[in-house]
């Protein structure tokens, strides 16, 4: 059996703890709010595009 030193025993303990208190679901939460207001954004500057389009004349 492998012995662990005192720093890889605190490692494991403190990424047991993080892993432990992470709310659930919150990286794809915040992705898809991101990837949402892109897309709102986005939309935005077309319609915006499109009415100076319209009043240039095209």
């Amino acid at each position: 059996m492998v012995q662990k030193s005192d720093a890889m025993l605190q490692y494991e303990k403190s990424a047991g703890e993080l892993m432990k208190n992470k709310p659930k679901n919150s990286n794809e939460r915040i992705m898809h709010l991101e990837v949402r207001n892109f897309v709102a954004v986005a939309a935005g500057i077309f319609v915006v595009l499109i009415a100076a389009a319209t009043m240039m004349g095209y």
